[in-house]
């Protein structure tokens, strides 16, 4: 896990936007004494404890307790990656084995030995339970031990083996002792070389995390001894507690708040660079939507400045360039860009045989009311829409129901499907192979397009990437000026991650980062 020594040399290449109140002292006496960091968030242990099947609720609570070999480093850093276990790894020149040099006199929480049998045990055991993220492994052939402290794993064609493993969620090593257990044994367990364990818990209520004993990395005067996360749905009573000094930190901010938050001095906001990306998600299987100058017309008459605004404007809700976040490895901001032009979208939906609307059919734009932003911006793209003479039907829908939804029957999927979209590793070619890549079953290209073009750059762009990253990143520019050319996706914008911290602690900017959806908590000072 990040110490702060490591946090701290990234700090000037932070992309943070902070606005605080109050000061940095702590010094003296007060920074020796044990310190508690209280924190809320509405994100429960949702999937499992069990870090080989583990998912994206509590991917950001198990960063703190578990390591892997490497992770990203926040967007704009000199660096790609920070290491954790790994302190250093190569490539072979034909880019099929990847060799990792591990760090020495590491434990486990439970006391276990960390060394090359440890990490071979547990990627074999995330890939043999199929769970987690076993699932961007597939293409490890083996892993091989080398000596006590170098693992060589063999891959099955060369792409970047270190952009996989620096996933978002969830490469963890974790202690050999765990073997033999099952996942509901896991429970209340910590098994990692993070510098945080578990000590209690009581689901929906209160997780008490205390110091790992045996962490390799060093502590700073003032990091905390006891995490205290409280599980608070309700985003303004995070917001009250905070206020209150009930907690120190939250981990979702409503927008709406934000502004105001930003001008109590007693208050800290951070706005950092993410992984998502919000989509209008056209099904291009579905009349008249399987014409490209329908979907145009729908990209020109999408009214960008009034749903950025909606959602917190350039700040907290910056303008989509292409399909790939700008805080990942792989985006471009040299790609063009659809603009609000009604007058356009008219003459398009002429030219695809609708003048005015005329003979479409009504569409349905569903959207997720349990997902934040959708609900503020799809009556702004109904109301536009329906200004060009379309009929539209809005249809809420859970997260849970969006699988049925993109996988059921032809006649009872979407039209247009307001999606927040993100990857398993933070790069370019996760995130537009999931989406436009074809595949036998849908899976989660839900616009239903793609093409042997994009599939063959695609295929070709991750291969060459383990050797040549400049001419990777020209076939993923290559990739998407076509895919915005054919318009199956309307990209949006790129919402940042907004959090919220008393202005009593101080938190390292890089502690941070938007990639892992929440603070390293070693990156903190109370």
């Amino acid at each position: 896990m990040l110490g702060l020594a490591a946090l701290l040399l990234l700090a000037a290449a932070s992309g943070l936007v902070l606005a605080c109140g109050g000061d940095d002292e702590g010094s003296g006496d007060e920074a020796q004494t044990p310190k508690t960091l209280r924190l809320a968030s509405a994100y429960e242990f949702a999937t499992s404890w069990d870090v080989r099947v583990s998912g994206f609720a509590e991917s950001a609570y198990l960063r703190n307790m578990y390591d892997g070999l490497l992770i990203a480093a926040p967007p704009g850093s000199a660096e790609e990656f920070i290491p954790q276990l790994a302190e250093s790894w190569e490539v072979s020149e034909d880019g099929m084995t990847w060799t990792f040099n591990l760090r020495q006199g590491v434990k486990f929480s439970d006391g276990e030995a960390f060394n090359a049998d440890a990490v071979k045990f547990s990627f074999e055991s995330t890939m043999e339970r199929g769970g987690g993220a076993s699932y961007i492994l597939g293409d490890i052939e083996s892993i091989d031990v080398v000596d006590e402290y170098t693992v060589a794993f063999k891959i099955a064609y060369p792409f970047p083996l270190d952009k996989v493993l620096s996933a978002c969620d969830a490469t963890y090593i974790f202690s050999p002792a765990s073997a033999g257990l099952e996942t509901e044994d896991w429970t209340g367990k910590s098994f990692g070389t993070g510098p945080y364990m578990i000590e209690s818990h009581k689901l929906g209520d209160e997780y008490v995390f205390v110091r790992n004993p045996n962490w390799w990395g060093e502590w700073q005067d003032g990091n905390p001894e006891t995490v205290v996360l409280k599980i608070v749905g309700e985003l303004s009573t995070q917001r009250q507690m905070l206020e209150a000094g009930e907690v120190d930190f939250i981990y979702q901010v409503d927008r709406d708040a934000a502004a105001a938050m930003q001008g109590n001095p007693d208050l800290q906001v951070f706005s950092v660079a993410s992984t998502y990306q919000y989509q209008l998600v056209l099904n291009t299987l579905a009349p008249p939507l399987d014409d490209k100058t329908f979907r145009q017309a729908l990209a020109w008459g999408t009214p960008y400045d009034d749903i950025q605004a909606a959602c917190g404007g350039d700040a907290l809700a910056p303008r989509a360039i292409g399909y790939v976040p700008q805080a990942m490895y792989g985006a471009s901001a040299d790609l063009p860009q659809y603009s609000y032009d009604p007058a356009k979208a008219a003459d398009l939906l002429a030219q695809a045989g609708y003048p005015d609307g005329e003979g479409a059919r009504k569409l349905t734009l569903y959207y997720l009311t349990d997902v934040a932003l959708h609900d503020k911006y799809t009556p702004l793209v109904k109301e536009a829409y329906e200004e060009l003479g379309l009929e539209i039907e809005m249809k809420p829908i859970l997260a849970s129901a969006w699988e049925p939804l993109v996988q059921g029957p032809m006649d009872q999927r979407h039209d247009i499907l307001s999606e927040r979209a993100y990857p398993s590793y933070a790069h370019a070619y996760d995130m537009l192979n999931y989406q436009f890549h074809s595949f036998d079953e849908v899976e989660y290209n839900a616009s239903y397009w793609s093409s042997p073009a994009t599939d063959r750059l695609l295929d070709e762009a991750w291969q060459v990437e383990a050797t040549d990253s400049a001419r990777a990143q020209e076939m993923y520019n290559e990739i998407q000026r076509i895919v915005l050319e054919e318009c199956p996706i309307i990209p949006l914008f790129d919402p940042a991650d907004v959090w919220a911290a008393s202005a009593t602690v101080t938190i390292v900017p890089d502690a941070l980062n938007g990639i892992y959806r929440g603070p390293f908590w070693t990156g903190i000072t109370l």
